[in-house]
């Protein structure tokens, strides 16, 4: 008799068992099919940028009116899409913030979207440090319109990040617009006559455009 009614505990037990098993493998999968649904990048997707400003029909209008939108202290920074010219007031990593300040600002918004691409260990670490320096240059400029920084402390920053980015001055691929990059942080640390936050709109804007120009010609 005992060992009768074993048996069927040892059932229950493994029915339980395996019950268990599959409902956190189950759970495991939903969570890892929920993170990445809610991911913004699709496949073959190496960063997103958005661009608010405004469109010009021609780039002479566009390069024209930077200028005081720079001292406004807006970037000012203007290149070329498939609607003609955006005259960019700043740029975004996060959606929601760049749909929220076009909408209350009435906008143009124009997503920047960076593909992944094939490019040696060297020159891939180089396109990583600039689609960081397009995110870093953003939290410094809004840290700085916020008060959360100073002025002083936002130029020894940027002079850092154009000593980082020296470590890919002979990169093949990445060299050109390494050079272009250090060579705007710099102006900036010396002065460039405009508001320090719209130099830091502009050099965000410009790193993360340049970034997709790249990306597009590969």
């Amino acid at each position: 008799m005992e060992k009768s009614s074993l048996r069927p505990r040892g059932l229950a037990f493994s029915i339980v068992l395996t019950v268990v098993i599959i409902c956190v493998a189950t759970a495991i999968i939903c969570t890892a099919f929920l993170f990445l649904s809610n991911l913004n990048l699709g496949a073959g997707t190496k960063a997103e940028f958005y661009a608010i400003g405004k469109s010009y029909s021609e780039l002479v209008s566009a390069t024209t009116a930077s200028q005081s939108e720079r001292r406004q202290g807006r970037a000012g920074f203007v290149f070329a899409s498939n609607e003609g010219f955006l005259l960019t007031y700043a740029v975004y990593a996060d959606k929601a913030d760049a749909e929220s300040v076009a909408q209350k600002n009435d906008c143009k918004l124009l997503t920047l979207t960076i593909p992944s691409v094939s490019l040696n260990e060297s020159d891939s670490e180089g396109f990583s440090a600039v689609l960081e320096l397009a995110v870093e240059t953003e939290k410094l400029w809004r840290q700085l319109d916020g008060g959360e920084t100073s002025e002083s402390l936002a130029v020894t920053m940027l002079s850092k990040y154009a000593d980082a980015l020296g470590a890919y001055k002979n990169s093949e691929a990445m060299g050109e617009l390494i050079a272009e990059l250090r060579t705007e942080l710099l102006l900036i640390c010396a002065g460039s006559g405009f508001p320090l936050t719209s130099d830091l709109k502009r050099i965000s804007a410009q790193t993360a455009v340049r970034a997709w120009e790249f990306a597009r010609k590969m």
